[in-house]
């Protein structure tokens, strides 16, 4: 092979945004003593961008800014997110379909235990290709395990760098041939999943899990409204992992697939998916 295929058939280097600069993957420079690395001590945000546009933005900047209030992060307020995040995406040709993006913000380098002053955070984005499920996944839905032990982490409400817990319960139900673990609160009632909300149906209409032990969703939100158009109501109440099972139909929600139908909780098949009323508000979701 020539020197010129050789180049032509080189994958070209992602760039990424650090810290005020884009830079080519290989010359971004985060310290070994960074506190993201060394406690997890960081938030983050997983968006998605289609056609060369994130989605939801203002939802998902709004959550990392009270979560950086809550931890003591400073969180710059002044940049111009969609400038860099659409900077991002045609830096790494990511125009056309669809796209992965992460902000992340850690407290740097900083000495002590606790939460202390960052005088000098990592806040970085991200941007890469995001192949969403196709349609035989939605119709087929997913399959809900119910570990042994499955209790929301205290930080559950956030999303921070510690998410080895919810990893290692993604893990697990793929070993028991599942595509995502039911994670439950400390009272034993249904929380969230590894990675989405959870929305259900029954005779009485819509609910969702009341709970401070769950992610507050930016997807759920915005099908929220959507459903709220249509003159429906989604309760907040306690729910058990045995009610769940019982509801004629339950939804995953999250920013990047939208609504994923359940098919089944705990190896007991749900009395319906909907998979055609899903794949409309769906449609609705990410018209953009």
């Amino acid at each position: 092979m020539s020197d010129k295929q050789e180049t032509a058939c080189a994958p070209k280097e992602r760039i990424i945004w650090l810290n005020g600069a884009f830079l080519p993957e290989s010359q971004a420079r985060i310290s070994p003593l960074d506190r993201g690395l060394l406690f997890g001590d960081g938030l983050f945000e997983t968006i998605r961008a289609q056609n060369g546009e994130p989605m939801f933005l203002e939802d998902h900047l709004e959550r990392i800014k009270a979560s950086a209030r809550r931890f003591n992060l400073p969180w710059n307020g002044g940049l111009d997110w969609d400038g860099i995040l659409i900077g991002l995406i045609r830096k790494n040709n990511l125009q056309d379909g669809l796209a992965r993006l992460k902000i992340v913000l850690t407290r740097g380098c900083a000495p002590g235990l606790g939460l202390p002053h960052a005088s000098n955070p990592t806040c970085m984005a991200l941007a890469e290709n995001y192949l969403a499920p196709a349609s035989g996944a939605y119709a087929q839905g997913w399959d809900l395990y119910i570990p042994e032990q499955s209790i929301s982490p205290p930080l559950s409400g956030h999303k921070t760098l510690n998410y080895l817990y919810y990893m290692a319960m993604k893990q697990e139900a793929i070993d028991n041939g599942c595509h995502e673990a039911l994670i439950l609160d400390k009272d034993g009632m249904v929380a969230e999943t590894c990675t989405a909300n959870l929305l259900a149906y029954d005779i009485n209409g819509w609910y969702t899990p009341a709970t401070h032990w769950r992610l507050p969703g930016t997807a759920f939100k915005q099908v929220e409204r959507l459903l709220k158009r249509q003159g429906h109501i989604i309760r907040r109440q306690p729910v058990m992992v045995r009610q769940l099972a019982n509801a004629q139909w339950v939804w995953a929600l999250n920013s990047l697939m939208g609504i994923m139908p359940v098919h089944s909780i705990g190896g007991q098949p749900l009395a319906s998916l909907n998979n055609d009323s899903a794949a409309a508000l769906r449609a609705q979701l990410f018209m953009g």
